[in-house]
């Protein structure tokens, strides 16, 4: 279902494009490296989805890491607050959630799911290429066997940030 979502919004916004309403970037946020396609639904709202390479240092409560390493793939909202500026440039606020499928130097497999909040800003210059930096908090959940081996009965939080450099049309 997490693909179908995905791929359903990616091809949504490829058949729709208009002028400067879309944005193709090259990322990098804390635990991805990846490719990430924004579209405009308004002037002040947008929806992206990305997908590239995953990497998550997993721990459990009793202080065991393992650093994994796999694919990741996400969606996200934005309301931007900007009336002076086009769409998608200037600061943002959104839901996101991430879902990472990993797995360590040994043959063990990792699935984590992260549900955030982002916030940053985005600029486009003349040249239509845009710049933009994230930061984000939210709560990460990782399993390993059907088992959530994250934290203990508090809540585990994800604290993540990035920056990406793109190109609009």
């Amino acid at each position: 279902m997490k693909k179908t979502f995905l791929l359903t919004l990616l091809l949504a916004g490829l058949f729709q494009m208009d002028a400067q309403n879309n944005i193709v970037k090259a990322s990098v946020v804390f635990g991805n490296a990846d490719v990430q396609y924004e579209r405009a639904l308004g002037k002040h709202f947008s929806v992206a989805g990305q997908g590239g390479f995953a990497f998550v240092n997993i721990s459990d409560r009793y202080g065991n890491n393992e650093f994994t390493t796999g694919v990741g793939y996400s969606a996200e909202a934005r309301v931007y607050f900007s009336s002076r500026k086009g769409k998608m440039q200037g600061w943002h606020i959104g839901p996101a959630i991430s879902f990472m499928d990993t797995k360590s130097d040994l043959p063990e497999k990792f699935k984590s799911t992260i549900y955030s909040v982002m916030t940053g800003s985005q600029w486009k210059f003349k040249s239509n290429l845009t710049l933009e930096f994230v930061l984000g908090v939210g709560h990460k959940e990782s399993q390993y066997d059907g088992r959530t081996i994250d934290g203990d009965d508090s809540l585990p939080v994800f604290v993540t940030g990035g920056v990406s450099v793109g190109y609009a049309f």
